[in-house]
Formats: structure tokens, C-alpha cells, sequence
């Protein structure tokens, strides 16, 4: 059960084998975005090992604690007290070891019990503040639509002033993102996990055809993809709307020089992948030519297809598609660059966890790269408890609408290490 947090009043039960915590809005269990600021957007996750239920910290910024003690992995009994970040959401378990509520596991023969989650705070103070919290929402998705209406007349008016005929050609953006969704629909893929014991496949990324067998996504999702594997999990492609179809998928390939800060600012670039897929691919993504990679430049409209976590349906996936603006074009540096070594596509296409992996295109159906993350900064905030008028600083992650993206002459060089090449 849980004890304290935003949302007063809950009571969850999970049978397993996996519930994700945190206040990104694709976890099983989704804390406030706005109140809840102790907790990260993918804090931590609850998992069935060997029939006993464990929390598992998933790098957060301000921790996790069972009774108190701060943990990066703990297994869970009865009465125990489960807290994100120093003085953040509280749980109580009610029964994590088994008893009348359980249910089956992957493993035959084990059981375990369900774990119960129910928040407890003062309910005149949490009517008011969800009150406010729902104007709030309200207000934040109204200005979510306002920016992408206005990025997309922006980029049409941008391309329609562009006297210059070569250019003008390329950023052609009438219905330009209906032609390149129809023109990838079958070659664009949700990768996803699939555990033993699990009733259908969870997403993580995308992915999308660049040979008759090879799907091109990130380095960070090839690594996401071998841990699961190694934990047992079977990782698998799902087409684009078409419902049934699963294609098993092996990682082939990582840019050894991604995390590497000798190549990239932090770390972050030739985030770049590829997986080998059991079957034929019937269609795939035409990347961009080296003279249009070289021709980028910053107010260039791009158009993103993948899979968005919040819109995930592994069960009949459907891909989304958003437009952006190419803001920047850089090294690994964010410095100036020659053509050659402009790899870093920073862009404003919306995206969400899940996008990873997505390519980006320009209105001419080109494929210039694969979006890889976005940008985001830490900070401190003062934060009130409603209830005690007490105030606190915690640490928080600010994302931005700055999303980034490796171009594509470096899957071009992932695709010939393997032995194979691309039109």
C-alpha cells in the first residue's frame, strides 16, 4: 500500500512478472508529473525472481528506498516500506511472499503473491490540488498542440518562401508526410521484449529496414535489447500495422565508439544499431544520398516516424508520424563542422520514449537519420508540502523540445560491416 504521494487513496495490485514505476505516463504505475517531482520519469521497476517479488532502481536521481535504506535492488516482504527519493512517494506492501492472492509465474509449479500499492493523505487537501493539477494538464496540453500546429505552418511557410530551386524540390512538404508514411508503412517496426511467461511482447524502441534482413535503430536500444536477452528474454520486431506479424530479431551490431567520450560530448554519439531479422523484409527506407546529407542545413523541415511509448499497442502497432524543424547540424562536439563530419541532427519533431530508433526524413522521402534522444538538463526546485507547509528542495530532470538524431551515412558504414550494402 502505498503511504504518501500525489495520488492519495489508490490501491494497486499487480500479479507480475514485471510493473514499472515512475512519472513518465507509459509506466504500469504512472505518479504525478507535476507533484511527484522526487521520483524520475523511469524510476524503478518491480520484477518476480525466483517467486519473490524485488524493486529494482533504474538509475534514478534521488534513489530508492526499502525501510529507509537506499537500494539498487531489494527483495520485498510483507509490511516493508518502499520510497522514491528522499521524501517522496511512499509505498506500503501489503503481500509480496506468496498467500491467498497468488498467481502463477513463468516458472512451472511457483507462485507469488500480489503486490498492493495504496497512497494515504489528507483528501480535502488532494481534492483541491488535483483540482488545480487538472487545469494545469489542461493548460500544458494546449500548448503541447499550439507548438506542433505552429511548427508545421512555420515549416510550410519556410518552405514556401525558398526561392532556391534545388532546395525548394527537396522541402516540397505538400502532403509530404501522408507520402512518407504511405511510402514506409510496411518498413518501419516496434522492437520489443518478449519474456517468458509474459501474455503479449512489451515495446522499447523502433526500428526500421534498410536491407532485405537488417533493421537500423539505436546503440542504446542493441544494449537494451542484449540485457533482456541475457535475463531470457526473446527480443522480436512487430510490423507497422500489420497485426500477427513477429519476426524474431538479433543485435548484429553497435558503433564501439557510442559512450566512448573520447569521440562525442558525453558520450552521446554514433548512437547508431542494427538487428538481423529471421524473414525476408518486403520493403525498406531509402536512405539519403552523401550529396543530400551534405546539403542539410538548420530550418530544413524533417518528418519522424516510429512508435512514441504513450502510443504504443503491441498487439496492432501503429506508427506515428510528427514534423520538426532540423534546428542544428554539428559534430559530436556541437561544434562547426565540415559537411563530412555534421552528424548531430538536433531537430523539433515531437517524440517520446519508444521514437529512439525512428528515421527521420525530408519532405522528398529521403531518410537523413535515426532519431536517438533529447536534450535535458538537471535542476533544483522548491517544492511545498500541501500539508505541513514545509519546503524541501529536490533535484529534477527539465527536458526541452531539443531532440537530436544520428545521420544516416552512419548506418550506411554500420550496414557495410556486416557484409552487406546499401542502395
Amino acid at each position: 500500500m502505498q503511504a504518501a504521494g500525489a495520488g492519495a487513496g489508490r490501491s494497486l495490485r499487480f500479479s507480475g512478472p514485471r510493473v514499472s514505476v515512475g512519472r513518465a505516463p507509459e509506466n504500469d504505475l504512472a505518479l504525478d508529473t507535476h507533484r511527484d517531482l522526487d521520483a524520475s520519469g523511469r524510476h524503478c521497476e518491480l520484477v518476480v525472481v525466483d517467486a519473490a517479488w524485488t524493486v529494482r532502481d533504474l538509475g534514478s536521481r534521488n534513489g530508492t528506498f526499502v525501510n529507509g535504506n537506499k537500494v539498487s535492488a531489494a527483495v520485498l516482504h510483507a509490511g516493508d516500506e518502499l520510497r522514491l527519493g528522499g521524501d517522496g512517494p511512499r509505498f506500503r506492501v501489503d503481500a509480496a511472499d506468496g498467500g491467498a492472492a497468488a498467481v502463477e509465474t513463468s516458472a512451472p509449479q511457483r507462485r507469488v503473491g500480489h503486490t498492493t500499492l495504496t497512497l494515504m493523505i489528507d483528501r480535502a487537501v488532494e481534492a483541491r490540488s488535483q483540482l488545480a493539477t487538472r487545469g494545469l494538464r489542461v493548460a500544458v496540453v494546449t500548448l503541447s498542440a499550439l507548438v506542433v500546429v505552429a511548427g508545421a505552418v512555420i515549416a510550410l511557410l519556410v518552405l514556401r518562401q525558398d526561392d532556391e530551386g534545388a532546395r525548394a524540390a527537396r522541402n516540397d512538404a505538400a502532403s509530404a508526410g501522408s507520402r512518407i508514411a504511405v511510402a514506409n508503412e510496411g518498413s518501419v517496426f516496434l522492437l520489443a521484449f518478449a519474456r517468458p511467461g509474459a501474455a503479449r511482447p512489451e515495446g522499447f524502441c523502433t526500428a526500421f529496414a534498410v536491407s532485405p534482413d537488417l533493421l537500423a535503430t539505436n546503440a542504446h536500444c542493441v544494449l537494451a535489447a542484449n540485457e533482456e536477452r541475457a535475463r531470457g528474454a526473446r527480443v522480436v520486431a512487430l510490423q507497422n500495422k500489420a497485426p500477427g506479424r513477429v519476426l524474431g530479431a538479433t543485435p548484429v551490431y553497435l558503433d564501439a565508439r557510442f559512450h566512448d567520450a573520447r569521440y562525442s560530448r558525453g558520450g552521446s554519439g554514433y548512437d547508431v544499431g542494427l538487428l538481423r531479422v529471421d524473414a525476408p523484409l518486403t520493403s525498406r527506407v531509402r536512405l539519403a544520398t552523401e550529396a543530400e546529407l551534405f546539403a542539410l542545413h538548420e530550418g530544413d523541415a524533417i518528418f519522424v516516424y516510429g512508435f512514441p511509448g504513450m502510443t504504443m499497442n503491441e498487439g496492432s502497432p501503429v506508427a506515428t508520424i510528427t514534423v520538426g524543424l532540423l534546428n542544428r547540424v554539428t559534430d559530436f562536439s556541437d561544434g562547426v563542422a565540415a559537411p563530412a563530419a555534421a552528424q548531430k541532427l538536433l531537430h523539433s519533431a515531437q517524440t517520446a520514449g519508444g521514437s529512439s530508433g525512428s528515421p527521420m526524413f525530408l519532405p522528398s522521402g529521403s531518410a537523413i537519420g535515426v532519431n536517438a534522444g533529447s536534450l535535458a538538463d538537471d535542476e533544483r526546485q522548491i517544492v511545498v508540502d500541501p500539508v505541513s507547509g514545509q519546503r524541501r528542495e529536490v533535484e529534477v530532470s527539465r527536458g526541452s523540445n531539443f531532440k537530436y538524431g544520428m545521420r544516416a551515412d552512419l548506418i550506411r558504414q554500420a550496414v557495410a560491416s556486416v557484409g552487406e550494402s546499401v542502395p
